[in-house]
């Protein structure tokens, strides 16, 4: 199957990261955050948390982007282009974020949530 991408020149916002945009699009031919939404991921614990899929997703494009510790994430974290390509509505969550995501999971749900991935 071949797909087709159509670039052009713009005035409007530009980011180093722009081409993230495919990384996007592969996320939605496979409807990755369906699969986060349906994976059993910890639930968020206020009303004004992030949607844990929304933090997978930033954490992912950190590591996309080389960032070797949650720190790294802030380099990105407020770049527009990012978020308005990924949909994210608060933009991307802080490093405080993702420790306290991460410190409410488990090695036993991590398991299950990679089996069910690797369906």
């Amino acid at each position: 199957m071949k797909y087709s991408i159509d670039y052009e020149y713009t005035d409007k916002d530009i980011s180093a990261w722009g081409g993230l945009r495919l990384v996007q699009e592969l996320m939605g031919r496979i409807d990755f955050r369906g699969m986060l939404d349906e994976a059993g991921l910890p639930e968020r614990a206020s009303n004004r948390a992030y949607d844990s899929s929304t933090i997978i997703e930033g954490f992912i494009v950190s590591v996309i982007l080389g960032a070797k510790c949650l720190a790294h994430s802030s380099t990105i974290r407020h770049d527009e282009v990012i978020r308005k390509i990924f949909g994210w509505k608060g933009g991307m969550a802080s490093q405080s974020t993702f420790c306290r995501f991460f410190k409410r999971s488990s090695t036993e749900g991590n398991d299950e949530i990679m089996r069910r991935f690797n369906r």
